[in-house]
């Protein structure tokens, strides 16, 4: 009989567990399908519904650690009762050579001379953004050491038992409270590297603004549909905020934003990006002064350009 503990090698998305019946999505490939949990499955779904019911009887959202697997659940209450929504994690980290960011952006997003400022990580929901900065950080925390904190409601990923001979991150789970409040904390605690599982009030994003510019690298993950997006929806939602003092903040400590699309049928991982500097010195006081002066639409060219740079130096590097 097929056991629960075989759903952590099935390829799938989410799982949805109700009171009629439980769902799984994904399964195979087949986007936004969903395909009901085959029957020799029901007795064990029975048990991790109660362990469900157990953890999150006053939660609406939590993690939740199954076979090795985190699972981020969202409890929602619908008209025929509890609707558990599991987005399901990974047992191990990727490496980050493995999955499908070019060779260029790798190296430039571990540049030693990257030692503080904002790199974001931007996508719809199952683009692959908290995966990639994951696999940055633990790439980060090999090549250079020192130690790393990762706040997010909740933990998608086994971080913290991604240590290196030289290198640690340790995750806090802030479910419940407020980001802004633990960014603040976390300042205190020396971390080379803050990790942030998305950006998604003024508070927080005001908060690692001021963060990135005042010596600490801030790696953080947002809803977004392009480079440019992420960058007015930091602007809009910090301004609620601080004001006036938002773009000239951004524009002080953006280092990259880097946004990823990802096809669940062809299983491949598609990317754009916009870094701080460019092909010439001159080129990182430029995107800062587009950014400072709210010019976003005149990015396109920007990214179009940095795109051809990546694609002339990675065929003469073939060529080579």
């Amino acid at each position: 009989m097929t056991s629960l503990k075989k759903l952590a090698t099935l390829d799938f998305s989410d799982l949805l567990i109700e009171d009629t019946g439980s769902f799984l999505k994904h399964l195979f490939g087949a986007s936004q399908v969903l395909t009901p949990v085959e029957e020799d499955l029901i007795i064990d779904l029975a048990g991790i519904k109660k362990e469900l019911e157990e953890k999150g009887s006053d939660l609406n959202e939590f993690p939740l650690i199954y076979d090795g697997i985190i699972y981020r659940v969202s409890k929602s209450k619908t008209v025929n009762g509890p609707l558990y929504v599991m987005r399901k994690g990974r047992s191990e980290i990727p490496d980050i050579n493995k999955i499908g960011l070019p060779t260029y952006l790798i190296n430039k997003l571990l540049s030693p001379e990257r030692k503080d400022g904002l790199i974001l990580f931007s996508g719809q929901m199952g683009s692959g953004k908290t995966t990639t900065a994951c696999s940055l950080i633990t790439a980060w925390l090999a090549k250079f050491g020192g130690h790393a904190v990762a706040l997010e409601d909740p933990p998608e990923l086994p971080l913290q038992k991604q240590c290196t001979e030289n290198g640690r991150c340790y995750q806090i789970d802030i479910s419940g409270k407020s980001m802004a409040d633990e960014i603040v904390k976390t300042l205190r605690r020396a971390a080379d590297l803050i990790f942030l599982g998305e950006l998604r009030d003024s508070n927080a994003i005001s908060e690692a603004l001021r963060a990135s510019i005042n010596g600490h690298l801030i790696v953080a993950t947002i809803h977004a549909s392009g480079p440019k997006e992420a960058l007015q929806k930091i602007i809009t939602m910090g301004s609620r905020l601080d004001g006036n003092t938002t773009m000239p903040t951004l524009a002080q400590g953006f280092e990259a934003v880097i946004h990823l699309d990802f096809d669940p049928i062809e299983k491949r991982l598609s990317v754009q990006f916009l870094f701080a500097e460019g092909q010439h010195e001159h080129d990182s006081e430029a995107v800062r002064a587009k950014i400072r002066e709210g010019q976003f639409h005149t990015l396109a060219s920007v990214i179009n350009a940095q795109r051809n740079k990546m694609t002339i130096e990675m065929r003469s590097q073939r060529k080579n």
